[in-house]
Formats: C-alpha cells, structure tokens, sequence
C-alpha cells in the first residue's frame, strides 16, 4: 500500500521521461540499474534457503506471491521495457557498456516464471483485446475506457500515464517486430566483431616472433582489449539466447557461431580482391570489372571499410592539377593522341611482339589498365578495350617538379658542359633510349 501512495507515479514519470531524453552514453546505466531494481523488489527480502539463485546470486525463479506486484505495475514492465527497446535502436551494441546494459534487462525478464506471469498478468487486465485476436494484434487505444477492460488497469494508466495514451500489448505483433530488429542489430554486430577478428593482421619478423609466444589466440576488437571482447561475445549471445526464449523465437535464426581462433568458417566463404588493400570492402569479380558482394555493401554502409577515392579511367583525361601547367598538359595530350590514332595498328603489332624489340615497346607504350589487372571499378567493355590500348603518354612532362629537374639539370650541363638547348633534347632522348633498352634485357632475364 506504500509503494503506489507515495513512490509508484513519481518514479514511473520519471523513468518513462528518462528513457526517452536521457542521452545515449553509459550515464544512463543509474538510470537502467533504477529500473531493475524497481521491478525486481524479490531481490531484496530475506534470502531463504529454498531461494534459487544463479552464480551471481540473482533470483532465478520469482514465486507467485509476487504476481500481485507484477499487476499493480504492469506498465514499468511493459511499457518501460518497449521504451528500452526504441533506445537499444539508437545504441552503439559494439561499446561494451551498453551490450551489458541490455544484457542485463535480457537477464532480468527472463528469470523463470517470470514471463509467464507477465503473459498472464496482461492477459486478464487486456481481455478485450485478447478476446477479439488470438494472438495479440491490436492495441489497447484512447478509448481504454472500454467497461471490459480491467478497473484496474484502467486505473493504472490514468494514474501514469496522460490521456489519449495507446497501450501496446508486451507479447503483441507490434512489441515481437520491434525485438527482431534488436535480435537483427545484435547479429550484425556480432557479424562485425567476427569480421574484425578474422581480418587480424599478421606480423612478421621479431613482431610476429614475440606475437606468436605471447598471443592466446585472442583478437583485440576496435578500442577493445582481448578480454573486453570475450566479454562482449558472451553479453550478445546472452541477449539473443535470452530474448529468443522471452518472445518464444528461433535462437538458431539470429546466431552466429563465433570462433575466435584462425580458423573461421564465416570467413572461408568469403573471396577477396588480393589487388587490393586490407581497407578495400569485400567484392566479387564480373564481366565488367568488380562489384561489391552482400557482405561488401555490409562493410560500406557500417563504415568497417571503404575504397580508396581515386580516378580509375584514362589517365590522359583526368583533371588538370595544381601541380601541372595546363597549356603544356593540353599541348602534351595533342601531340599524343595525334601519334596514338595515326600509329595505333603499328604500335598495338610492336607492343604483341615476343622479341627485344617487344620488350622496349612496352617500357613506352603501357596501357592504363594492364591485361593481366582486374580493374578496380566497373567499366563497360568498350571502354575497358580503350584502357587496355597500348599508347603513348608524355603527360607527366606537364608536372612543375619535372619540368623543375630538367631545367635544373640544363643548367647544370650549359655551365659544366657548355650543352646548348638542341644537344640536350638529343642528349634526353639518348638517355631514354639507353634506360628503356637496359629496362628490356632487365624484363627478358
């Protein structure tokens, strides 16, 4: 008789406020431990001996002296814990604080007896509505005045709740679509947390030497130490176990066995593009290049990897930079796509040859896209072809630090040498001549 005078309104009015304002950070735990300890006043008499309690000395049975209980606050059962669902929504399940904080409502309604009661409790106050559906599919509206509703829970809710207040059924349709996408929230964090552990790097040299006599075969997981993480895999298979068993849903549906060794059958169905660095997402390889793969769009949208923003076309047509001069870059592309359309056939017959001649062909015609490279984007075929072209390109003449080391170097040769302009031209292509020729004996061995 004390606790609804004097404690009921006030802390329910201040629980249902918080859980919807409080910000979401690890502050809302006192708020969370209130909760608990409110509905859970079993905890708190004398322990007999008769008590079942589990190996943290939590109740694991409620005895139905406390039905009575259970009914006069329905709602912070009910309500409160749908609340606390709409807000695991909105949380970050990867930051271990708050996979335990829902680890622990999971723990808590899932004491034995327990939900039983609540099914029943909510039964006998909701008739009406259970009557016209035999599996809960309405809410109970504004007008919880009806004469068949329970005078007791219409009491209830106009001591606690304002008017025009919508009830929805704790084991409804509604209540059961909003705990599979917590059940789906937490198996794609645990898809996450496995992916990161089976993408640990390996080290080599004295680092790997002293990784492998220390290493336990634990896998740190983002800003997580190895134990944290052992922690975090048991807090969300506990939840999943615990709110399939509330709610009467398939555990096997929503688990993923982890393994926290090498050997981790998730990942050996995955294929990975080896061109491609550890921060690339997964992809498949298809007719027009690469596409991302389920899995690889996974990674994107939770933003565990991402490709690299890089122009993947003609390098002859991508913007003018800074750091080149715009009318030797123009000039450059003219004077060699003049010589690519006139002299296309001869130089794509020379670059095929198999001879010396061959070899120093493709030290100065390359492609864009060797024959022997997927290509890191999707490219129509047509296109592909024109990047697979052998050609000439000069465009890095265009660059203001190469055009700063051949002046440097002109300089230098006119005082010490007394070269004038023509015999420097002729001395540059000599040069390159010599170094595209050692390149190909280099190639051939």
């Amino acid at each position: 008789s004390i606790i609804p005078n004097m404690l009921q309104k006030n802390m329910y009015a201040f629980l249902r406020h918080s859980f919807d304002r409080w910000p979401l950070d690890n502050s809302f735990r006192m708020v969370l431990e209130t909760w608990l300890t409110y509905i859970q006043p079993w905890r708190y008499t004398s322990r007999l001996p008769s008590t079942r309690r589990d190996s943290e000395g939590d109740t694991k049975l409620v005895e139905e002296k406390w039905f009575t209980f259970i009914e006069d606050n329905l709602l912070f059962y009910s309500v409160l814990l749908q609340e606390f669902f709409n807000r695991v929504k909105r949380m970050d399940l990867m930051n271990l604080a708050n996979s335990h904080m829902l680890y622990r409502v999971a723990k808590v309604f899932r004491l034995e007896n327990l939900d039983s009661m609540l099914r029943q409790a909510e039964q006998e106050m909701c008739t009406s509505i259970y009557r016209s559906s035999g599996h809960m599919t309405r809410d109970l509206g504004g007008s919880y005045l009806s004469p068949e509703s329970s005078l007791m829970f219409h009491s209830q809710i106009s001591d606690l709740e304002k008017p025009g207040f919508q009830y929805t059924l704790m084991f409804g349709e509604k209540t059961l679509y909003s705990v599979k996408q917590v059940l789906q929230q937490l198996q794609q964090v645990k898809t996450q947390i496995q992916y990161q552990q089976g993408s640990k790097p390996v080290r080599s040299g004295l680092a790997g030497f002293f990784s492998g006599l220390f290493d336990d075969n634990s896998v740190a997981v983002g800003d997580l130490t190895p134990n944290d993480a052992k922690k975090l895999h048991k807090f969300l298979d506990e939840c999943i176990k615990n709110l399939c068993f509330i709610y009467d849903l398939p555990e096997t549906k929503y688990s993923i066995t982890t393994n926290n060794t090498q050997d981790n059958s998730y990942h050996g169905n995955l294929s990975y593009n080896t061109d491609l660095d550890d921060t690339c997402p997964d992809i498949t390889e298809t007719c027009n290049g690469v596409s991302l793969t389920d899995i690889g769009r996974y990674q994107v949208i939770n933003k565990m990897k991402r490709f690299e923003v890089m122009y993947s076309g003609d390098p002859d047509l991508q913007p003018i930079r800074s750091y080149e001069n715009a009318t030797t870059v123009r000039l450059l592309h003219q004077f060699c796509s003049y010589i690519n359309t006139q002299f296309s056939n001869e130089i794509q017959t020379v670059y095929e040859r198999r001879d010396l001649i061959g070899r120093l062909a493709q030290v100065y015609f390359a492609p864009a896209i060797p024959r022997d490279k997927k290509p890191s984007s999707p490219i129509s075929g047509k296109n592909l072809d024109e990047l697979r072209r052998p050609k000439l390109r000069l465009r890095f003449l265009a660059s203001y630090s190469t055009m700063l080391y051949l002046a440097i170097l002109f300089v230098f040769l006119n005082v010490w040498l007394g070269v004038g302009p023509l015999q420097y031209v002729l001395l540059l292509l000599g040069c390159t001549l010599f170094f595209g020729f050692l390149r190909a004996l280099v190639t051939s061995s």
